[in-house]
């Protein structure tokens, strides 16, 4: 079989440059995982390898294919020998990996787990996108841009922060103060005990029961609740990044902006609204 052209194995080489070292999309020079299983990624690399001896010009074996393959033969050979008698690990022949900003630039790591402690409860990694994007810290430490999301939440695990589920416990509104339950035993239900004869009720099918003191008095006394709920907005945010040695706190409700929405509803007449029904009693 005759070996391949010269154009056919630099094209086949660049290829697998791209399978082992894929590149993210942007502006930024970053690589991806190939998502190779670990058997394969080692034997493309010895197949990039014997490929670099061929096609490149200052190579010995410079578009020499037989010597190419003994020369790439013979060092795999050397690092098998090597590491059986002195355990020593071959070194990347493609350069070392690019380090993280977190390792070259301390500095940059302090502010960065200063910046985060100051945001507060519900630090996100979000949060590291924007400082890096702040044009004094570009300046300061020769950045172009700022940093992707996936990134951020790997320098999140870096500094040793935890994504966790908050503890739940009941929320603390205060139904058991003892001014409130006072208030609820010895004067709402009572005043509700004494009105109950004189309102309307409904069976479980819907139907009207006609009341005795109603009948005899020819009026009804109608209830109207005041029905008021109250958004927060951290109710459903039950998951945070938490900082190495410190626990989640159980939340309790009311934590964040809120938002109250009131009305006035009853069971004869409904939400409470004008005659015509163009004028509602919300807030």
């Amino acid at each position: 079989r005759k070996p391949p052209t010269g154009v056919m194995a630099l094209e086949a080489l660049h290829h697998l440059q791209t399978v082992l070292r894929p590149a993210m999309s942007g502006t930024r020079k970053r690589m991806k995982n190939p998502k190779i299983n670990g058997w394969s990624k080692s034997h493309l690399e010895e197949v990039e390898h014997m490929l670099n001896l061929y096609t490149t010009p200052e190579s010995s074996t410079y578009r020499e294919w037989q010597q190419s393959s003994i020369q790439a033969s013979i060092a795999l050979r050397k690092n098998h020998t090597q590491y059986i008698e002195k355990r020593k690990i071959p070194v990347n022949p493609f350069g070392s990996w690019a380090k993280s900003l977190l390792e070259t630039h301390p500095d940059l790591k302090d502010e960065v787990m200063q910046h985060l402690l100051s945001v507060g409860k519900y630090v996100q990694a979000h949060d590291i996108v924007s400082f890096l994007n702040q044009d004094d810290v570009k300046g300061k430490y020769g950045l172009e841009d700022t940093i992707s999301i996936s990134t951020a939440k790997r320098w999140m695990k870096a500094l040793k922060f935890r994504w966790v589920r908050n503890h739940v416990r009941q929320y603390v509104d205060g139904h058991e103060r003892a001014d409130v339950v006072h208030y609820h035993q010895e004067v709402f239900l009572p005043a509700w005990y004494r009105i109950e004869g004189k309102t309307r009720s409904w069976t479980a099918d819907n139907m009207e029961e006609l009341v005795k003191e109603i009948i005899q008095q020819g009026h009804r006394t109608v209830v109207w609740f005041h029905d008021e709920s109250i958004f927060h907005a951290h109710d459903r945010r039950k998951a945070q990044w938490v900082a190495d040695g410190v626990s989640p706190e159980p939340y309790a409700k009311g934590e964040g902006i809120s938002l109250m929405v009131a009305d006035f509803v009853s069971a004869d007449y409904g939400w409470l609204c004008s005659k015509d029904g163009k004028e509602l009693a919300r807030v």
